[in-house]
């Protein structure tokens, strides 16, 4: 008989415990089939499982460019083609493709199988759950509460045991129990770094207007070759690391005998340091120009000291810079500026990764996000956007992992974001490979004066300084009209590398190429390559060609092969 009782409990507990899971599996097939029908709808051939051409040859403007170099071919690739190729194949092929990829997304696990060769980061995703992971964990303790319970109130007639168990599974359904903080990623660039075995260093600087920005460093203290990276807008110096280890590009640098330091901005980061003399308003009162003016100067400045202090007296460094983005904009203002004041700018070299700043095209999904941008600045009174709670962050973060860990949102997210933002094939955006991206990303702030400064590139059609207005501009600048960055690119006594990528939508090589021909009309060895890959792929998760490029012009800017004399170290 008390084996009969113990079956029975035994038996309530399994079939809750089955019917628990099957109703995850089947919503897990639910949204399988939900994200196959959008994908049905937008997919488009090639995007997303095979290469295609991000060009199409047209004759007509073939004549623009005359040189047969290699970075002049690029160019005149670029410039006989202004939309994307349409994609090949018959009718029957693009229906089979449609129907193969739908068959991979219904019949795709409810949890995706991990390469550790694309993401060592996913070490860590066993103890990393999302808030419907915590939430199905919760129930199926409980459901094991209700087991034990069951047992001891059929075999012993123990109420108050069945009673004291439930009062202890009860509560594990409680939000606050649910969610599970713990079972985050929320490993930086620091754990990052020295969990593959690399030193690490943290170094404070303060710009010339008070603000408190971190630097941090991969230590080779006998090197006399300094690589300097920059991010770019909503990133970090996790950027540089967070690829795998044939894809980071800080720590190929470091392999290669170069000493690596890795910039962080103002108001991203760990560089999100207020003082308590600055408030809300004043902090993120920023633009392009103050992180080339104020926080590269203070990265490269820092760095000399150190280098100073470590090498022997006399010893002679070169210092490169590689950006990304925001970060590169940022870096052609700083050498401005400094040609523009006759100050040193300690640079031997820049390499320039998609440089923002010249906009004549935007992607439709930006454009539309403007709007909403100016009324909480314009209307609200806002000054910036940045979360500040941790627990928000962790809640973001948990049901941004839901979406990850399923292998059909994860595409969906993918598809979506390099289709309509950031441009790429999806498979290759970092968001598909590196599962704590997101949670980094919301260290990051946005400040809304940053926005007005990019609307005005946008719609002045150039790169030019923040315009406060004509009477304003009269006291910052000395003119009615902002600083023209562009025209005073013959301020710039360093070789530049100008990198755009093919199918970058966010920033199109059209618009990285006007930076080419403002700077080679006073810089002749000044070199513009296109490489495969979107926006994001020129910095996390970087292609094979563009991390290439990039290992070819730092060997070339070390000091056995480096013999220029406009080194400023």
């Amino acid at each position: 008989m008390d084996d009969l009782r113990a079956a029975v409990a035994d038996s309530i507990a399994s079939g809750a415990g089955t019917l628990v899971r099957e109703l995850w599996l089947v919503a897990a097939q639910i949204i399988n089939l939900f994200v196959a029908l959008i994908l049905h709808i937008i997919y488009r051939p090639g995007h997303y499982d095979a290469d295609a051409e991000p060009f199409e040859l047209a004759e007509d403007r073939a004549s623009e460019a005359e040189s047969s170099t290699e970075e002049e071919d690029d160019i005149r690739i670029l410039l006989q083609s202004m939309r994307a190729a349409a994609p090949g194949g018959s009718f029957l092929t693009g229906v089979w493709q449609r129907f193969v990829t739908l068959r991979a997304l219904v019949s795709a696990p409810s949890v995706p199988t991990l390469d550790m060769r694309v993401e060592y980061l996913n070490f860590y995703d066993k103890v990393t759950s999302g808030f419907f992971e915590d939430l199905y964990m919760a129930i199926m303790a409980f459901i094991e509460h209700l087991r034990v319970g069951l047992r001891d109130f059929l075999l012993c007639g123990r109420v108050l045991a069945f009673g004291s168990h439930m009062l202890h599974g009860l509560p594990l359904l409680m939000p606050w129990n649910v969610f599970n903080v713990q079972m985050l990623d929320r490993r930086a660039a620091p754990a990052v770094v020295t969990g593959h075995g690399f030193p690490y260093e943290r170094h404070q600087c303060c710009t010339e207007d008070g603000y408190n920005l971190v630097l941090e460093r991969i230590p080779r203290p006998d090197s006399t070759h300094v690589v300097y990276f920059q991010h770019g807008i909503m990133d970090s110096s996790f950027g540089w690391v967070c690829g795998n280890n044939l894809r980071a590009p800080a720590f190929l640098a470091y392999e290669k005998g170069s000493d690596i330091f890795l910039g962080t901005m103002r108001g991203n980061g760990e560089s999100f340091n207020p003082t308590e003399e600055q408030a809300p308003s004043q902090y993120w009162d920023f633009s392009v120009d103050d992180h080339g003016c104020y926080d590269v100067r203070a990265f490269v400045e820092k760095i000399k000291e150190i280098k100073q202090q470590e090498l022997p007296p006399g010893t002679e460094f070169t210092i490169t810079a590689v950006a990304h983005s925001l970060g590169a904009a940022a870096v052609l203002v700083y050498l401005v500026r400094c040609g523009l004041e006759r100050r040193p700018h300690h640079l031997c070299r820049a390499v320039l990764l998609s440089p923002a700043g010249c906009h004549p095209s935007v992607p439709l999904s930006l454009l539309l996000m403007h709007y909403p941008l100016a009324f909480c600045s314009n209307v609200l009174g806002l000054n910036h956007i940045k979360i500040t709670q941790d627990w928000v962050k962790a809640v973001i973060a948990k049901l941004g992992r839901d979406l990850h860990r399923h292998p059909a949102t994860r595409t969906l997210m993918c598809f979506l974001a390099a289709r309509y933002v950031v441009g790429g094939r999806a498979s290759d955006l970092p968001l598909h490979s590196i599962h704590n991206l997101l949670f980094n990303m919301l260290h990051a702030g946005f400040s809304l004066k940053l926005h007005r400064h990019f609307w005005q590139f946008y719609c002045a059609q150039k790169f030019q300084a923040y315009d406060y207005g004509p009477r304003t501009n009269l006291k910052v600048y000395g003119s009615l009209e902002p600083l023209n960055y562009l025209q005073n690119y013959k301020v710039i006594d360093i070789p530049v590398h100008i990198v755009a990528g093919a199918n970058d939508s966010l920033i199109p090589p059209i618009c990285v190429l006007q930076h080419y021909y403002a700077l080679r009309n006073y810089r002749p060895d000044a070199v513009f390559k296109v490489v495969s890959g979107g926006h994001c792929e020129l910095t996390m998760n970087m292609t094979e060609e563009a991390l290439h490029y990039v290992d070819k012009v730092l060997n070339e800017s070390r000091p056995q092969a480096h013999d220029d004399s406009d080194s400023g170290a």
